[in-house]
């Protein structure tokens, strides 16, 4: 289980594991990645709202599914914090939609040209700021679009594929809840539990998914699965206690009062830029690990192989 671990992990013991989160607090500020953060959060809430409406388009357009559209933007709303404070800000997507009315083609043509407008903006910022963070420089211009334009595939197709699950996973708890033995109040207060349990992990898996493509394919250099995995795990876990603790402090920060009718849209802005520093954190977790626990014990071994088979003198 140990080695198991090791492999896993990739941190060997030269340095006592509490350093790791100071070193990468400060190479987190040394490389300026909070501005990185203030950016995708700015292109985040411009390319949201068109987003939701290509989805509100592409269900019965393309998929030919009402219940994956509305999954797959039940998924995106799955990003902010669920707390009843921060009910505001849901409805606050959910009126903006729902105000729309009929889309016309002219809507859908103008909003997915926002999204990969802004979507390209936010994977080259998340390019640089990941090229920063490992020391090198960053792709070629054409380069660089071939990536973002793959990567808003990939990570496309994932939304869709995780709103196909959910879906499914949801179907299931429905023909569960249509069981006699589920009438039963401990049975039923026990399942609820259950499902809650299974949505957090799926959130939390989807979660890392994304972040080790973003740790894996962004960066310009050669990092592996198991490089990026560490980071995307701990990165992960952080975003889903950040979820909840925003969501619990929201209430303290009197957003309605100090910015009024547009509070929710402020109060969205403030969980994408906390969701884009804890990102970054996680990419700068990576190169850290890499560069000054594998890179250093790599040099290492090879140092003391080579010492052990130069030629004796004297």
């Amino acid at each position: 289980m140990r080695l198991l671990s090791k492999q896993i992990f990739k941190i060997r013991n030269r340095a006592p594991k509490r350093k790791i989160f100071t070193k990468a607090i400060i190479s987190f500020l040394e490389n300026d990645l909070p501005t990185s953060a203030a950016a995708i959060s700015y292109f985040s809430i411009l390319m949201l709202f068109p987003l939701l409406i290509v989805l509100l388009w592409l269900g019965p357009a393309i998929i030919g599914s009402r219940e994956i559209q509305e999954k797959a933007i039940e998924i995106v709303l799955t990003l902010l914090p669920g707390a009843p404070d921060f009910a505001a800000a849901r409805d606050f997507v959910y009126e903006n939609l729902e105000a729309i009315g009929d889309l016309s083609y002219g809507i859908v043509l103008s909003c997915m040209l926002v999204v990969i407008w802004a979507a390209s903006w936010i994977l080259t910022i998340i390019e640089r700021a990941l090229c920063r963070v490992w020391g090198i420089c960053w792709r070629s211009f054409w380069h660089g679009r071939l990536l973002t334009f793959g990567m808003m595939l990939i990570l496309g197709a994932l939304l869709i594929g995780a709103a196909g699950a959910t879906t499914f996973v949801a179907v299931i708890r429905t023909a569960a809840e249509r069981l006699p033995v589920s009438s039963h109040p401990t049975i039923a207060l026990l399942s609820s539990y259950i499902w809650q349990f299974i949505i957090a992990i799926f959130s939390l898996l989807l979660t890392v998914v994304i972040f080790t493509l973003l740790y894996k394919f962004m960066p310009n250099t050669r990092v592996t699965v198991m490089e990026a995995l560490p980071g995307a795990i701990i990165a992960g876990v952080l975003w889903e206690g950040a979820k909840h603790g925003f969501a619990w402090l929201l209430p303290y920060f009197h957003y309605g009062l100090l910015y009024g009718s547009v509070a929710a849209a402020v109060a969205l802005l403030s969980w994408i830029y906390v969701s884009s520093i804890i990102m970054l954190f996680g990419a700068q977790l990576t190169a850290l690990l890499h560069n000054e626990y594998l890179l250093g014990e790599d040099i290492k071994s090879s140092a003391v192989i080579a010492s052990s088979t130069a030629p004796l003198t004297g």
